[in-house]
């Protein structure tokens, strides 16, 4: 898939990519898969550089997962690119490759650097939690979103209104329990602490399905296979355009859940890692406002887009 071009023309081979990131396999294969065997657990806020002190060779791993990412007209789009332009015209000094990796795999790499001639793996749109924050060094918010939401069809909301509360959040514990309402659930992904602890306690029930690709349940949906799942409002609406299933939908905001989702970049915990970190944040202080916001919004309702102003004075 193409790159965008500002990205493209960095000073930087991109035919090397593949042959880097074979090697890093091959490396990450061979290496001891736990702390007491020797791979690198420095504590994130351990031998921190100076703010500005950015050196080394650093990967930064995109999981296309749209809209942060996606495909238009051939090539990458998405307010994740717009934010790496932004980036990358900031960081002039620093080289940076970057490859495609799921989220899982990304974060394996993390844990290992630094290897070979790489100093630091970064991951643009990562949440932070209390066990990611003790293998990784975060940036301050870059990435404001609306939380992971109980998607239905449109037309069937009055079916869900028993669910709901006076502020029409939908209670997800009662709804796991209504063998009358099936879902499906993305295997090995998080949707939020709130999220993981209900479907830990409740996904085992019949009516409650395991796939690995959340873009099965929109057609799921439509042919009325599921009666629900679960995705961020932006994500969905994406998916939805993207298949064309006719489908109107609405995202139903979970009882619990902050108002707010922040993703942030997040960085091996290395000098360099350090040091990419603290610029980056200094970069965010500095700055007038995030222009990659927009992006975000085209993919919100008139109704999410005044939830979301609502709940962050967001700049943009």
């Amino acid at each position: 898939m193409p790159v965008p071009s500002s990205v493209k023309n960095r000073p930087f081979a991109w035919a090397t990519i593949a042959i880097t990131v074979i090697a890093m396999t091959t490396a990450l294969m061979t290496m001891p898969t736990s702390a007491s065997n020797g791979l690198n657990t420095a504590s994130p806020h351990e031998q921190s550089p100076q703010a500005g002190e950015v050196r080394g060779d650093v990967m930064w791993a995109i999981d296309a997962i749209p809209p942060f990412f996606y495909e238009r007209s051939g090539e990458l789009a998405g307010m994740g690119v717009s934010a790496i332009d932004w980036l990358i015209a900031r960081l002039s000094e620093q080289n940076i490759f970057i490859e495609t990796l799921p989220r899982e795999r990304a974060q394996e790499f993390m844990r290992a650097t630094p290897m070979d001639n790489v100093k630091a793996v970064c991951v643009p749109d990562m949440l932070e939690t209390p066990d990611r924050a003790k293998d990784f060094v975060f940036s301050e918010p870059l990435f404001p979103v609306l939380p992971v939401s109980v998607i239905i069809e449109a037309n069937r909301e009055d079916e869900f209104a028993a669910f709901l509360n006076d502020d029409n959040e939908i209670s997800l514990t009662q709804l796991l329990l209504e063998d009358g309402f099936s879902t499906a659930i993305e295997i090995g992904r998080s949707y939020g602490a709130v999220v993981d602890r209900a479907l830990r306690t409740h996904k085992s029930r019949s009516h409650i399905q395991a796939t690995r690709q959340t873009a099965d349940f929109t057609r799921m949906l439509a042919l009325g296979r599921i009666d629900w799942f679960l995705a961020y409002p932006t994500e969905a609406t994406y998916l939805f355009d993207r298949d064309a299933t006719g489908a109107k939908i609405k995202a139903l905001p979970i009882e619990g859940m902050p108002d707010i989702f922040y993703g942030r970049f997040a960085c091996s915990p290395t000098p360099t890692g350090h040091a990419l970190i603290a610029k980056i944040n200094a970069e965010i202080s500095a700055a007038q406002h995030l222009p990659w916001i927009a992006d975000f919004l085209e993919f919100l309702s008139p109704e999410e887009t005044a939830r979301f102003q609502e709940a962050h004075a967001v700049r943009y």
